[in-house]
């Protein structure tokens, strides 16, 4: 007997053993399909919303390690409700990286077109390997960061730009997931400022980023003080 024979058995079995129920029986078993309906609703309910706020975790703990600088990263920091603040940036009353981001997209720093013609000129060869290492040296308070940012800013629309939040091996699987979901096929610029944080881990990181990363070209842009 084949599936649809059993099957076709089956359900008239179940059918002939409805018609002998009474009325009272029927309501019963009625009732409790739909009790466990009900609670089948509520675990798949229940399994939504853990998955939701796993999701959510795992955004957190991606945003702690990175960054992907796309245009919902520069629209939620135009959309910050105390863009107002930025003033205090430069009165060195709130230099947290969320204010530099403000100062960096509504153009409140000042250009380097000196640096930035340099840069792009350097970037263009580095691009060429499939590997590269592009370090930005100079004193504390010289606008490193700031310039790392507006990189950022000028160059989303056309490479992968990540921001590296910290160093660590196990990051990269997210970092080669968020990569592959984009299905754009394009360079990746990684931004670090000041590797000294994380001489540690740079080296296991960077081999393990070389072999994860190989179907990219991969520019690692650096920033940290000369006297290092």
């Amino acid at each position: 007997m084949n599936d649809s024979a059993t099957a076709a058995s089956t359900l008239n079995a179940i059918q002939e053993i409805f018609h002998k129920l009474s009325t009272e029986e029927h309501r019963v078993i009625t009732d409790k399909l739909d009790e466990l309906s009900s609670s089948v609703k509520q675990l798949n309910d229940a399994v939504h919303n853990d998955l939701i706020i796993l999701a959510q975790k795992e955004k957190e703990r991606e945003k702690y390690y990175f960054e992907v600088v796309d245009e919902q990263y520069w629209d939620t920091i135009k959309n910050s409700p105390d863009s107002e603040k930025i003033s205090r940036y430069y009165t060195k009353t709130d230099s947290r990286i969320e204010r530099l981001q403000q100062v960096v997209f509504h153009q409140f720093h000042v250009p380097n077109p000196k640096a930035e013609k340099n840069f792009s000129s350097v970037l263009k060869a580095a691009l060429e390997y499939r590997f590269s290492l592009i370090k930005i040296l100079s004193k504390g308070g010289e606008g490193k960061s700031t310039f790392l940012h507006h990189i950022s800013r000028k160059y989303y629309s056309r490479y992968h730009i990540i921001f590296l939040n910290d160093i660590k091996v196990d990051m990269l699987s997210s970092l080669e997931y968020r990569l592959e979901s984009s299905k754009v096929d394009r360079p990746v610029i990684l931004l670090l400022d000041n590797p000294a944080l994380y001489t540690d881990n740079l080296s296991v990181f960077f081999r393990h980023a070389a072999h994860g990363l190989r179907k990219y070209n991969v520019v690692t842009l650096v920033t940290e003080r000369e006297f290092r």
